[in-house]
């Protein structure tokens, strides 16, 4: 009979011998990129670059385009809104924010693989999602600013980050909006505001949301653009429409037609594929 002493019993239990090799398998396999704090440069700029080939295109009313919201890890949704608007004719894609669900870098290197299928230009706004774990880096480093605007034709505009929980008091600056409102209604034609978070969320504070809504009215927007509810529907503030672009986990988009320079020069369609 063999005797095997107690302190060498250790050396048989499987787990000890089969748990270091399966954590090694497993990080070379992934090869760490689900890290939370993976934020590799690269891609850098995509917004811009996507405006500036917008612009290229010197385009004229009317503008088609179609506006999407809330893809987070619906990539069935994702991938057949995208089929439907892949095989239409539209001008360019405004995604209201939430690319992701958790802000990891590989949750936007999915949403790209996607999205590049389709040769027309996307422009970003970013979403409260889109900055948990390390997304902020992320999305600065892959699509830029979180607040900017552009003008095509005569129509101007502006995506503003209204993220307040996640970014604190880096998001929902009105000095910047009103200098930005300024200048598109000393300029001519129509406004049209793109943020994530609908306007009378119960996140915002009275005082400041009351502040916003007397900037739309001031410079007479058009229109407000966001995400963020899931549920798609139209409603006003004040004298100012809202669409709110439900995600793509319902397969359905928005198409937005822009027919002229008027305060009310456009149409609103909900798509589902």
């Amino acid at each position: 009979m063999i005797r095997i002493k107690k302190r060498n019993l250790h050396l048989l239990n499987p787990l000890r011998i089969f748990l270091p090799l399966l954590t090694v398998l497993l990080f070379w396999g992934c090869g760490f990129e689900y890290s939370p704090y993976l934020a590799e440069p690269g891609r850098e700029g995509q917004n811009t670059k996507n405006i500036a080939r917008i612009e290229a295109q010197q385009l004229a009313y009317p503008l088609r385009i179609a506006l999407i919201s809330d893809t987070h890890s619906y990539y069935h949704g994702l991938e057949e809104v995208l089929s439907s608007i892949k095989h239409d004719r539209f001008d360019f894609v405004l995604h209201a924010g939430d690319i992701t669900d958790a802000g990891l870098q590989k949750e936007y290197d999915l949403y790209d693989d996607y999205r590049k299928k389709l040769s027309i230009p996307f422009v970003h706004a970013v979403g409260n999602h889109d900055a948990l774990t390390n997304g902020m880096a992320v999305f600065r480093n892959r699509y830029g600013l979180f607040d900017f605007s552009f003008r095509v034709a005569q129509t101007h505009f502006i995506v503003f980050n209204n993220n307040t929980w996640e970014f604190g008091n880096a998001a929902y600056d009105l000095t910047w909006l009103e200098s930005e409102l300024q200048e598109a209604r000393a300029a001519g034609g129509n406004i049209i505001l793109i943020n994530h978070i609908p306007t009378e969320d119960f996140r915002f504070d009275k005082a400041r949301m009351t502040a916003y809504k007397a900037l739309l009215e001031r410079y007479e927007v058009s229109l407000i653009i966001c995400g963020h509810d899931h549920a798609h529907r139209i409603e006003t503030i004040g004298s100012v429409t809202q669409v709110v672009v439900g995600s793509v986990s319902k397969e359905a988009y928005v198409e937005l037609i822009i027919t002229g320079f008027g305060r009310g020069d456009f149409m609103l369609r909900k798509i589902d594929v």
